[in-house]
């Protein structure tokens, strides 16, 4: 590669480098007081003795906060409010989340207040339960006077079984929300966090929960089942986990071959066919249901069973969970992992992997209880976590082990390839560059010279030399030089030298083709023994006109001087 095409490319890459820089200093990634972003391997000791030092300066008043929100909450669903309820609620599970967040993040993960964190997550989810059923429970209502102006008592029967399960699923949310009561209140008394407020919605709550149970009652007591034809139902169980199944049998008399609907929490989950004495069995994994009480009832047209009542029992999941970068358009990291229980897949359930910077992803598990999501967390070094709360499957609150990672700024994972890349062919090419004018030095220092050639008849066929022909002379040469020097030409003025000497030697030895000829054979050819100033003047030359450098004025100068004494020696123009 040529000098000029050297530069060249190092220049591009100087000036590219040059810009990358800038926009690396538009947002530094140097640390500073103000940038509390670290690595792996810096951190910011300050920052972690603040935290250290006062805990409660954050976390406390997270705490009351969170202790005063529950409280307009239920007065909202006492007071039929539901759409400031749902706004309030919706805030409530913010603050929430932003809570267990900063106890990862202050790494109390250990200490009473990650236990303060989970049994307010309880909290949340009763609420949650309350504000919804309660809702559901006005609309059953209303359709409950529509049907009896109707005179249909099919679809009554139907309200009044979906009453009765929203009826449990609210008392089974009151009893979550209350046995909070007294873990919370010891924990933040314990801070010196007032707790009036959520002592008072629980009682609220047991005031909304009774009046629903009170509503509920007097509905059934005005339903009477089919006398002549009835319809019975019973289970094998009371209680059941994942992986178990609940078997429903029954009987509707006088009713062969009849499709029987199979209803769990006012929910149709199946149909059977009865036999020809009007038997029917049935079966439902208790896999599919979430943990808790729950209502079972079948039906036929008008006819319909009684209610039976049997519970789920929560059970232990094992939840894995692994990170790792990647550069996509709106993402920045992709998260994957599985969900098993009692080392069998549990598919379709919700896993949300939540990032210390506040921000969280939800995915659901396949059939192979695997999942697979991405996200964009925010730079710096985050701990992430995945969790799963029973939502769909009847499992206890489960998260993984924390993974830590460090995220890139996205301008620094694109920069910091092209400065690598940068880096490498800088070094390349110095390196080249070093190499080269090293083997020149020590091909110069140990010169010598080379035998003159003589061409193979079979290979090269010279025409017949046109020798003795007038050369110029060294003042003529002198004059061409000069001008070439005057015009700044000082690569061609060097190159007029040598093909001079060259051509004084190629006289001498009878070469017609010695333009074709190197440096080093006109050397050879031109020395009859130790000749210390054609030797000298060949090697000016190369450098000269080989070197790293372009010729300049000095090196000119050099290269005429050693010139000037090679003539004198060849003593004039027909020597």
């Amino acid at each position: 590669m040529k000098r000029v095409y050297i530069k060249a490319l190092l220049i591009v890459v100087s000036i590219g480098i040059i810009v990358m820089l800038f926009a690396i200093l538009d947002s530094p990634l140097l640390y500073s007081v103000q940038n509390t972003s670290s690595t792996l391997s810096h951190v910011n000791p300050a920052k972690y003795d603040v935290i250290s030092g006062d805990p409660a300066g954050s976390v406390i008043p997270a705490m009351g906060d969170l202790m005063d929100r529950s409280g307009t909450i239920v007065v909202h669903i006492r007071n039929k409010d539901y759409v400031a309820a749902q706004e309030e609620l919706e805030q409530y599970a913010a603050a929430s989340r932003s809570f267990n967040n900063m106890i990862i993040n202050l790494d109390m993960t250990e200490s009473e207040m990650k236990e303060f964190g989970d049994r307010n997550r309880e909290s949340v989810d009763a609420l949650a339960v309350l504000l919804e059923d309660s809702r559901r429970f006005d609309e059953l209502s209303s359709l409950e006077i529509q049907y009896r102006d109707e005179n249909n008592p099919e679809y009554l029967y139907s309200v009044t079984y979906e009453g009765d399960a929203l009826k449990l699923k609210m008392e089974e949310a009151y009893a979550k929300y209350s046995t909070q009561q007294s873990r919370l209140v010891n924990i933040s008394g314990r801070y010196g966090v007032e707790s009036s407020s959520y002592e008072q919605s629980t009682d609220t709550f047991s005031r909304v929960v009774e009046g629903v149970a009170a509503a509920q009652e007097e509905r059934t007591a005005q339903i009477t089942l089919n006398p002549l034809f009835p319809m019975t139902l019973g289970i094998d169980t009371d209680t059941a986990r994942f992986g178990e199944s609940i078997i429903m049998a029954g009987t509707l008399y006088r009713s062969p071959y009849t499709d029987v609907s199979i209803y769990i929490d006012s929910t149709l989950r199946g149909t059977v066919q009865t036999d020809i004495d009007g038997r029917y069995i049935a079966e439902y994994p208790a896999g599919d249901l979430k943990a808790g009480r729950h209502l079972v009832y079948a039906t036929h047209g008008s006819r319909y069973s009684r209610v039976i009542e049997f519970t789920v029992l929560p059970s232990a999941a094992d939840l894995t969970l692994s990170v790792r970068m990647i550069t996509e358009d709106e993402a920045n990291v992709a998260c994957s992992g599985t969900l098993t229980c009692h080392d069998m897949p549990v598919s379709g359930e919700r896993v949300t992997i939540v990032s210390d910077d506040g921000r969280s992803v939800e995915t659901i598990t396949d059939e192979s209880g695997s999942y697979y999501c991405t996200g964009q967390f925010e730079p710096g070094i985050r701990s992430v976590y995945a969790s799963v709360d029973g939502e769909t499957h009847p499992l206890e609150y489960t998260t993984s082990e924390i993974v830590t990672l460090e995220i890139p700024p996205p301008a620094a994972t694109i920069t910091s390839l092209i400065l690598k890349i940068a880096a490498v062919l800088i070094a390349c090419l110095v390196g080249a560059a070093i190499l080269r004018d090293e083997m020149m030095r020590k091909t110069w220092r140990n010169a010598s010279p080379v035998p003159r050639r003589t061409a193979s008849p079979g290979l090269f066929h010279p025409e017949t030399p046109e020798w003795p022909r007038p050369l110029p002379a060294p003042e003529e040469i002198a004059q061409r030089y000069a001008d070439l020097v005057g015009g700044n030409r000082y690569g061609d003025a060097v190159r007029l030298l040598y093909c001079s000497i060259a051509a004084r030697i190629a006289r001498k030895a009878q070469i017609s083709n010695y333009p074709a000829w190197t440096p080093r054979e006109i050397l050879g050819a031109g020395a009859k023994g130790p000749d210390d100033g054609l030797k000298h003047f060949i090697g000016l030359y190369e450098e000269a006109r080989y070197g790293s450098d372009s010729p300049t004025a000095d090196t000119a100068r050099l290269v005429f001087s050693s010139y000037d004494t090679v003539v004198k020696d060849f003593g004039g123009v027909n020597d």
